[in-house]
């Protein structure tokens, strides 16, 4: 897989995107990280409950910039047409 290189907007998001727990390997299980990119480049708030939920987001909730955002037309889920 291709390695996408991502202009990180402010300290704050750089930290919360790069920052990796040393006690765990899962981001979902780690109640210090905040935001998740998946593998579209998509930033999102993880969801703490247990499972691998996230809520994407559109701007930085730091300082407000525009996050790059994908063409839902090349994002192909299972199970979807």
């Amino acid at each position: 897989m291709k390695k996408i290189k991502r202009k990180i907007c402010c300290e704050m998001m750089e930290y919360n995107t790069t920052n990796h727990c040393s006690v765990h390997t899962n981001p979902f299980e780690c109640p210090d990280c905040l935001i998740y990119i998946d593998k579209y480049n998509r930033y999102g708030i993880i969801i703490h409950d247990g499972g691998e939920s996230f809520v994407l987001i559109d701007y930085c909730p730091w300082c407000g910039t525009k996050l790059p955002s994908v063409d839902p037309k090349k994002i192909k889920l299972p199970g979807l047409r």
